[in-house]
């Protein structure tokens, strides 16, 4: 029974400081700022970036879900391979959704793409 106990109580502390960290990233956190760096780290210029649109989406029991619509103009696929791997391993657990990839008719080695991002945050 002692051997149970102790394993409650190191997952229960284990929980406690998952919830703390989730609460101190949470406080601080910019889907836009981080979409923005994140870009900026694969290479994306400002100039690409056409538009980088958050929306709140109605909040659950324990969570607020902000999802982000991204326009981008003028990428190369490598860039764009960059990008989507760095918001998927990001450490605030971003989520990409659907994406929409079109070739330039005036450069077929350049790509519009559009796509979907959220994160959840909890409520506090």
């Amino acid at each position: 029974m002692v051997q149970h106990e102790t394993t409650f109580r190191r997952q229960l502390d284990k929980l406690k400081y998952l919830e703390k960290e989730a609460q101190q990233k949470s406080a601080d956190f910019s889907l836009l700022t981080t979409l923005e760096s994140l870009a900026q780290q694969a290479a994306i210029g400002r100039e690409s970036i056409e538009s980088i649109s958050p929306k709140q989406l109605p909040p659950g029991k324990y969570f607020s879900e902000t999802e982000a619509t991204v326009q981008l103009v003028r990428v190369t696929l490598k860039q764009l391979v960059h990008y989507f791997y760095r918001i998927e391993s990001s450490p605030h657990h971003l989520q990409l959704k659907e994406a929409r990839v079109k070739p330039r008719f005036d450069d077929p080695n350049s790509l519009n793409v559009t796509f979907k991002v959220s994160v959840f945050l909890p409520k506090g």
